[in-house]
């Protein structure tokens, strides 16, 4: 997918921007949106809020 970072967008996040787009696409998920400049130094902090363990799929469905 491209950015669609359009005229209309201008001045604003770009993780904002693309947020709306996929709540268009896909209204039924739950995003979490950080404009932070991920940086080695504060990379902990913003992965800690999520589960980063990859799961099959047929983990994921059961």
């Amino acid at each position: 997918m491209s950015q669609q970072y359009t005229v209309n967008r201008l001045g604003r996040y770009k993780a904002e921007a693309l947020a709306e787009t996929l709540e268009r696409i896909a209204p039924y998920c739950t995003l979490r949106i950080d404009t932070a400049k991920v940086r080695e130094a504060n990379l902990p902090a913003l992965l800690a809020a999520y589960d980063a363990t990859p799961k099959r799929t047929s983990e994921a469905n059961s």
